[in-house]
């Protein structure tokens, strides 16, 4: 294991200092689970691990009706999963965080870290996408809010600046008649997505028609990304057997899937839209089930 120094800052403002004096030299470090791995591998080397875990306040997740939901890069994927909150309001993300891993690897690593290390078929990324998330990002220069549809730009690779700390992950307050939903497939459970599908919606209970929807796929391209187009088909119609059937190829066409680990391109495309079909049928069935003055996500 190559050395390096570790500096433990108490508050966010000596965290960003840091990031500032010691430039592309440091890397943050939460729980370690993905950059860990990289410097073990030797495709990172930093000088120095600048640790978030003793800054205060981001290890708590904060809800209000009317702002939304804030999470803190120090809250764990085991935090997220096991929040009653969480898992009534935003339902796909706690089914993201359960499917992360082995139980340490939720124990330990992070939401925010999940997030950072950028991998495209990681499992958080895809329902925060589709429950419209962005992410707070600050550095010594000020604090900017970054929205998720635009924080991927390659494979491990996102748009924070090397100064810079994603302090919270932020989503929008959840709608009345909506609700979310997250599937995984993998070879083994503990494996990343070979294709993972959070998907969003919110439907007129009169008509039983969708209003809107979003869907985030992973595995399905270079970066965790939207399947607008596919949106697009659902908005303004009942999500029928055939709707949904549409959904699904042209979620397809929306794909540009890497072939690597345990699949092919050619099978992750055709998974995307098997799972894309399995999540819509999925919310369609569970729409009748929710309270119809019901305010979750």
């Amino acid at each position: 294991m190559p050395q390096f120094a570790y500096v433990v800052p108490k508050t966010i403002g000596q965290m960003t200092q840091h990031l500032a004096d010691y430039g592309d030299e440091a890397k943050i470090i939460a729980g370690g689970q993905s950059l860990l791995v990289l410097i073990s591998q030797g495709l990172v080397s930093p000088g120095v691990l600048v640790s978030l875990n003793e800054v205060a306040g981001l290890d708590r997740i904060v809800h209000d009706d009317s702002k939304g939901l804030e999470i803190g890069a120090a809250v764990t994927q085991t935090q997220i999963a096991a929040s009653p909150l969480i898992r009534e309001k935003f339902s796909g993300l706690a089914q993201a965080a359960e499917k992360v891993g082995s139980v340490h690897v939720r124990n330990l690593g992070t939401l925010s870290g999940n997030v950072c290390h950028a991998d495209p078929a990681a499992d958080s990324p895809p329902a925060l996408l589709a429950l419209q998330a962005s992410v707070k990002a600050v550095s010594v220069r000020g604090e900017r809010t970054i929205p998720l549809d635009g924080f991927f730009r390659d494979p491990l690779e996102s748009v924070l600046e090397p100064d810079e700390m994603l302090t919270h992950i932020l989503i929008p307050p959840a709608s009345p008649f909506s609700n979310s939903v997250y599937l995984k497939h993998a070879a083994r459970a503990v494996d990343r997505a070979t294709v993972g599908v959070g998907i969003w919606w919110t439907w007129d209970p009169a008509e039983e028609k969708c209003r809107d929807i979003r869907i985030g796929l992973a595995g399905a391209g270079p970066t965790p990304l939207r399947a607008k187009q596919a949106e697009a088909l659902a908005k303004g119609h009942r999500l029928t057997d055939e709707v949904i059937v549409e959904m699904g190829q042209m979620a397809i066409r929306e794909c540009d899937p890497l072939s690597g680990g345990h699949a092919p391109a050619s099978y992750r495309r055709k998974m995307v839209a098997v799972f894309v079909r399995r999540a819509l049928e999925r919310l369609a069935k569970g729409m009748n089930r929710l309270p119809r003055e019901g305010n979750t996500r």
